[in-house]
């Protein structure tokens, strides 16, 4: 008996479970919330800076085609301490959206081309300050202070105490390497 009812009880939960799925195919061709794949970033491609970015929500922010990263358009040259930098674009509210949050030291230079300078022509409206950055990522030396990008984004040695400060810029997408 038990056999009869473990074999009727898996045909209900399989039946039922294909009956009421329904199609899960995409009823038509990307929504608001969906990507086509040109768009998504898979950090393997490099794209013609022409290519490479594109103004998205109400032209407040832009997508990096090759990272699929999205970053605010005009970031702030306000001067924060870490953890205020951190909050910031944890409560900023740009382009219609909040999931802001501040960038790792690997996504802030994925801007940076071999000198070193942000891309020509990309439709950012930077004041002429170019950082220092913050970044999420812990120090190298120490993980107590965050990695930061000075003179532009030179790389150099990058790291501050977290009661200094540096200028933040928000970024959206999933987050990178390190946190």
């Amino acid at each position: 008996m038990p056999r009869l009812f473990y074999f009727l009880l898996w045909n209900l939960l399989f039946v039922s479970t294909t009956v009421f799925a329904g199609n899960l195919d995409p009823s038509g061709p990307p929504g608001p919330t969906m990507r086509p794949l040109d768009e998504v970033g898979t950090w393997s491609q490099v794209l013609p800076n022409e290519q490479r970015f594109k103004l998205v929500m109400n032209n407040e922010a832009v997508l990096d085609r090759e990272t699929g990263l999205v970053w605010d358009r005009s970031p702030s040259t306000a001067d924060y301490k870490w953890v205020e930098a951190m909050r910031s674009c944890y409560q900023l509210y740009k382009g219609g959206r909040r999931g802001w949050r501040p960038p790792t030291a690997e996504e802030l230079s994925s801007f940076a081309d071999s000198s070193s300078q942000l891309p020509k022509n990309a439709p950012f409206q930077i004041n002429a300050q170019l950082g220092p950055w913050w970044s999420s990522t812990g120090g190298l030396t120490d993980p107590n202070q965050p990695f930061l990008y000075l003179d532009a984004f030179n790389i150099g040695d990058g790291q501050k105490n977290k009661t200094d400060t540096a200028n933040v810029w928000c970024v959206r997408g999933p987050r990178g390497l390190g946190n």
